[in-house]
Formats: structure tokens, sequence, C-alpha cells
């Protein structure tokens, strides 16, 4: 998978993505660590979105791991804690 531009988890919560945040009126945001350890931003436009999004991510496109966020609508910060979390497990043989 590709780097995004997030290196953290913490990257993900700067001043800069709250207001990208708010400029793009998101309600629900997907936040996903990728292969390499990097982290992407994804949109929802409701929690069972978000959900979809998380388990897509993770089965389909190898992501490590996806937790699902409600965004303030006043200022475009991420909720304080995440309301959905999926990660990849090792298939058992």
């Amino acid at each position: 998978m590709t780097k995004f531009q997030a290196q953290t988890l913490t990257d993900l919560m700067s001043p800069e993505r709250d207001a990208g945040r708010l400029a793009r009126k998101v309600e629900y945001v997907v936040a996903c660590e990728v292969d390499d350890g990097s982290w992407c931003e994804l949109d929802a436009t409701d929690q069972e979105h978000a959900r979809v999004l998380a388990r897509n991510w993770v089965d389909k496109l190898s992501a490590r791991g996806c937790s699902c966020w409600n965004v303030r609508l006043i200022d475009g910060k991420l909720g304080p804690s995440s309301f959905f979390n999926y990660y990849w497990t090792p298939e058992e043989e």
C-alpha cells in the first residue's frame, strides 16, 4: 500500500486536520493504519458506513486496523474515544 501523509494516529488529530474535517462538514471518520505503519483518514456518512469502511479496509485491502470516530461539528475535532475498532488477526490453520 501507499505511504500516507500521517505517520502516526496523533498526526490525524492536528489543528490542520481538524480544520479540514470542519471544511468538509464530515460527521464520521475512519482512521486506518496500513501495512507500512502510516495512517489515512476516510470520511463516512454515518456510523454504519464507517464500520463497513473499517471492515473492508482490513479484510480486503490489508490494513492493520481501523478505528471509527465521531467528529465534533463545532470544531472538527475527533470525539473523546472511537466508537468502533477493527483489527487484522492472523488466520488459524
